[in-house]
């Protein structure tokens, strides 16, 4: 059986999430209460942590497409 900490999918700090992200920590703080950003999970009213995979699959979301926007006929 693995242990907690050798888990695939490892439950990061707002410290650890916010080197990953080279975000400082404050921002992650704004956006929890902005409702922005990944998912965290709350585990009591002063800590928190975000899932990697989380993290993650927000970060693949934020990913700007550089195709050529469609040109817009004029009326």
């Amino acid at each position: 059986m693995k242990k907690a900490s050798e888990s695939a999918d490892p439950l990061w700090t707002p410290t650890e999430t916010g080197d990953f992200l080279k975000l400082p920590v404050s921002t992650l703080k704004s956006w929890r209460a902005l409702r922005r950003g990944p998912a965290w999970i709350k585990l009591s009213s002063q800590q928190v942590r975000y899932r990697k995979s989380a993290v993650e699959e927000w970060l693949a979301t934020q990913e700007v497409d550089l195709e050529p926007a469609t040109p817009r006929r004029r009326r």
